[in-house]
This record gives structure tokens, C-alpha cells and sequence, in this order.
């Protein structure tokens, strides 16, 4: 009846919190996104437990600090957290696939039935039953009703909110993905400013480089003329200056 229906989300629940690698396993061939029958909940066997036999590694473990034991402990949780929580990744994908492609068929086929066995329970209920017997069931068949009916909604809400979410996000990244294409432009430009510059500026240090050379030339050419000058003057002196005379002998 109702229970056979709120059944199926509470399985969903327990197979979140009790996955496992075994369980994954499981899941894998039992092939929870090509399910054939739609009526079927998905159920997951929990892991068998192992049986802890002592070995090196406990020894070694045994062997170690208090303070090395908790910081390797920490560590293996960290390690087994960081796996459930990718596990729990993997089962709620797969659940979404499987709900998306068979909601629509899970749905309107539980509905059928239940509406059915529902009709079913009224009609014995109203052949073998007192009249008070009758409101209460009426009652509770309302409730159940409604209860299934605000489940339906809940199903159909979660499954339009995760494509109004991709469709946001989607949104998203194209929007970025055009935000970096007019940054990615403008860097361009922005280069090719850059390097055109440079190119300028190259351009203008080879020049004043030839100008210092040749300044550099010209002082050196105007040195050395003046220095020749200057010792042909000396020369031309130093010819031009008349010899001492020779005193005369006394008598």
C-alpha cells in the first residue's frame, strides 16, 4: 500500500549512508542506472565485516607513541572520510541519473497501484466495516493521499531545481567564458603596444648609440689635431730663438 511508496526514498537514504567499495560494487552489477523494473526499489546489502587478524602492521602500530598512534589515526580517518565522501558522490550521481530517466515511469506506475489497491481496500472496508470504522479509514486514506501527493511534488520540485541549477550554471560559465575572451583581447592590444614601443625605443637607443660613437670620433680627431698643433708651434719656437754668445777673454 502507502508504506510501499515511502519505502522507496528511505532505501535511497540507507544506501547514502551505508556505501561502501563493497556495496559500490554491488550497485555496479545489479546495474542501478539501467534498471529494468521501475517498480523495484534500489536496495544495497551492507558490508560483510572482516575479521581483524594480528599481523607486522599491528605490531608496528602497537610499537609507536601516543602521539604518532593519533596522528596516524587521524591521517587513515582523513583518508576513509575523503573516500565516503567521494563514494557519497558517486551514489547521489547515479541516483540522479536513475530518477531522471525513470521518475516519470517510477512515478505514474506506484501512483496506478496504490491508487488501485487504495480503491481495493475502500471497497472491502466498506462491505465488512462498521460506519465509524469507515470515516477513520476514509481518514487515513485521505492522508495517505495527500502524503503522496506532496512526496510527488517534493520529487518533481527536486528534479526541476537540478536543471534550473545546470542551466544556471551553465549560464555561468558562458558568461565568464566571454569575460575572458574581452580580457584575453585587451591583454593583446595591450601587448602589441608594447611591443611596438619597444620596438621604438630600440630604434632610438641605436641612434644615440651611432651619435655618441661619432661624437666620440670627432672629439678624438679634434684632440689629436690640436696636439699636432701645438707641437709644430714648439718646434717652429724653439728653431726661431737665437744661441747664447760666447763672453770674451779677459786681457
Amino acid at each position: 500500500m502507502v508504506n510501499s511508496f515511502v519505502r522507496w526514498p528511505v532505501v535511497i537514504i540507507l544506501a547514502m549512508v551505508a556505501f561502501t567499495p563493497a556495496t559500490r560494487a554491488a550497485l555496479t552489477e545489479r546495474g542501478i542506472n539501467k534498471a529494468a523494473n521501475v517498480n523495484s526499489p534500489v536496495t544495497v546489502r551492507p558490508a560483510e565485516p572482516v575479521a581483524i587478524v594480528p599481523d607486522a602492521d599491528t605490531e608496528r602500530f602497537d610499537a609507536l607513541t601516543l602521539e604518532d598512534q593519533v596522528r596516524l589515526l587521524s591521517k587513515q580517518l582523513n583518508a576513509l572520510t575523503y573516500q565516503r565522501r567521494e563514494d557519497y558522490k558517486m551514489l547521489e550521481n547515479s541516483l540522479k541519473k536513475y530518477v531522471r530517466k525513470n521518475a516519470a515511469e517510477i512515478t505514474d506506475a506506484q501512483i496506478r497501484e496504490e491508487l488501485d489497491q487504495l480503491r481495493v481496500d475502500v471497497n472491502q472496508l466498506r462491505e465488512s466495516s462498521s460506519p465509524s470504522k469507515e470515516r477513520l479509514t476514509v481518514q487515513w486514506l485521505s492522508q495517505s493521499i495527500s502524503e503522496i501527493r506532496s512526496e510527488l511534488a517534493e520529487l518533481q520540485g527536486t528534479i526541476g531545481g537540478g536543471g534550473s541549477k545546470d542551466a544556471q550554471f551553465r549560464n555561468q560559465l558562458l558568461e565568464d567564458l566571454s569575460t575572458l575572451r574581452g580580457e584575453f583581447g585587451t591583454a593583446k592590444l595591450e601587448l602589441e603596444s608594447l611591443r611596438s614601443r619597444q620596438e621604438k625605443t630600440e630604434v632610438l637607443v641605436r641612434e644615440l648609440q651611432e651619435e655618441a660613437v661619432q661624437s666620440a670620433d670627432d672629439i678624438r680627431r679634434s684632440l689629436n689635431m690640436r696636439h699636432e698643433q701645438f707641437s709644430w708651434k714648439r718646434s717652429l719656437a724653439g728653431q726661431k730663438k737665437p744661441s747664447p754668445q760666447t763672453p770674451a777673454a779677459p786681457k
